[in-house]
């Protein structure tokens, strides 16, 4: 954030002038010094807003990462529950265990897992021999 020095310094410039002010007897010059002051003020002001901007962009891009890395360690998560089988002439992604879940038996899509997506396979009627296909890919797999 490198705006920061910059509002400090501003703000400081504008002490500094507050403090030459004081020691003015001259009517003209207190003028001028109150003009500098009031250009001092509005170059602190227009770096503190450039700072909150700053600020809430990298806000913004916490909030990112950190949505980013929940979904990762949910995906993490997600992956110790399936294995790669081979079935048929096909690789499929299987659940590793089907006693401890009530969900039916599926198929995920291998091509779709390595992409970091869960796609289930479905039976196709359009082929003479049963065949498998994927919704999201459209890869057909004989099983």
């Amino acid at each position: 954030m490198p705006d920061i020095p910059l509002a400090f310094a501003s703000f400081r410039i504008a002490l500094d002038i507050v403090k030459g002010m004081k020691s003015l007897t001259d009517s003209y010059a207190i003028k001028e010094k109150t003009a500098e002051l009031l250009d001092a003020i509005i170059a602190a002001q227009s770096d503190a807003i450039a700072l909150q901007s700053q600020y809430q962009q990298v806000l913004a891009e916490n909030d990112s990462l950190s949505k980013q890395l929940v979904e990762m360690q949910k995906w993490d998560e997600d992956e110790e529950k399936y294995q790669l089988k081979r079935i048929g002439g096909s690789f499929v992604v299987v659940p590793t265990s089907q006693s401890d879940s009530p969900d039916p038996q599926y198929y995920l899509c291998a091509n779709c897992w390595q992409k970091k997506g869960k796609s289930i396979l479905h039976i196709s009627p359009v082929f003479n021999s049963p065949r498998w296909f994927c919704p999201s890919c459209k890869t057909t797999f004989q099983l």
